[in-house]
């Protein structure tokens, strides 16, 4: 009898698991737990103070290197006389602040001297023979070689064949560059500093704001310098320039730091496919309120194509579950909301579904 038994609960244990393994998936429960971005993480949700940093990029090039600029005038022949008007050679040398001419007098009449004017004012004449001659005059612009009046020579001009006629200048050329830019609320900038990525960097830079002085020395190939955000207007104008035997060349990045208020909400996503929906009768939304900074309230939102749960609750610390219904779901992206009301103001952590 013992034995029939036995016989009978093996062979019912068999059944049981062979049905078990045909049909267990339509008898049990199908259950799914969903964590979020940030689970055992506080997350934060309330208003707040962000910093807010924009940047500016300026290219620019402060040339004032001293360069050496040679004009070949090659022969010129330079004439002046009462009946015959005169004829000179002429040289821009472009504010030069140093200037030296050159030229082999080929032949002269003798009637009248050789003279060198710098911007109107005669810095040499005289009486030349054949021969060189190398002449260091004034600083200037305007460099003119021309002969002195025959005078009484009614009847002849003074002449001078020039040749090989060259002005040598050094010129410090003094290329500024400036930026303008707007800032909306200036009142509001915290900080505000200029970051630097140079190509070139030789000597010494200017740099003004708005007309005042900002920063002057040398700079690094990259180095940041810190302005003072009280100079700032709604209108700015940087201004960049180089001192004598100096050159600066490249980027300038200008990075303005505010503070904004901003609402911040917690939002996480529940993803259904058409299958996992049917299946879907009920479930659990949980997380815990672990700090509060400010008292208040707060939503719970569901939102699918529009609003399928809003929720107000009170605020407070603790363990919370929400039961989700069929309704409160749809197919597809599920994003739940959680936003603060009357300036609250707290943090939440482990934010989970189970469906």
């Amino acid at each position: 009898m013992a034995d029939e038994f036995m016989l009978f609960l093996v062979g019912g244990l068999v059944i049981i698991a062979v049905l078990f393994l045909a049909f267990g998936a339509y008898f049990l429960p199908s259950e799914q737990t969903s964590s979020f971005s940030g689970f055992g993480s506080p997350i934060f949700v309330g208003r707040a103070n962000f910093e807010d940093v924009s940047t500016l990029q300026a290219s620019f090039d402060a040339n004032n290197y001293a360069e050496t600029n040679v004009y070949n005038l090659g022969t010129r022949q330079v004439l002046n006389g009462l009946l015959f008007g005169s004829t000179s050679a002429k040289v821009d040398a472009g504010n030069a602040q140093s200037i030296s001419v050159s030229f082999d007098v080929a032949s002269a009449n003798g009637y009248g001297p050789l003279v060198i004017r710098v911007d109107g004012n005669t810095v040499y004449q005289s009486n030349l023979d054949v021969g060189h001659y190398e002449f260091d005059v004034s600083p200037g612009r305007n460099i003119e070689i021309q002969a002195g009046s025959s005078e009484w020579r009614i009847w002849a001009p003074a002449i001078y064949v020039l040749d090989n006629l060259k002005v040598t200048a050094i010129v410090y050329p003094r290329d500024i560059s400036t930026y303008t830019f707007e800032v909306d609320n200036p009142e509001k900038v915290q900080s505000a500093r200029i970051d630097f990525n140079l190509r070139d960097n030789a000597g010494a830079i200017l740099m003004t704001l708005n007309g005042d002085v900002l920063y002057e020395g040398a700079l690094n190939p990259t180095q940041s310098i810190y302005v003072d955000q009280s100079k700032l207007d709604n209108l700015n104008i940087i201004t960049f320039d180089a001192y004598e035997d100096s050159r600066f060349s490249g980027r300038a990045t200008i990075a303005l730091t505010g503070v904004t208020s901003q609402v911040k909400d917690m939002e996480a996503t529940i993803n259904l496919t058409q299958d996992e929906y049917n299946k879907f009768s009920s479930g659990v939304l949980a997380f815990s309120v672990v700090d509060i900074f400010r008292p208040g309230g707060y939503t719970i939102k569901i939102v699918n194509g529009g609003v399928l749960l809003n929720e107000y609750v009170k605020l407070e610390k603790g363990y919370f579950e929400f039961t989700l219904k069929k309704e409160n779901l749809k197919p597809g992206l599920n994003t739940v909301i959680i936003t603060p009301l009357d300036d609250a103001a707290f943090n939440v952590q482990g934010l989970i579904t189970r469906l």
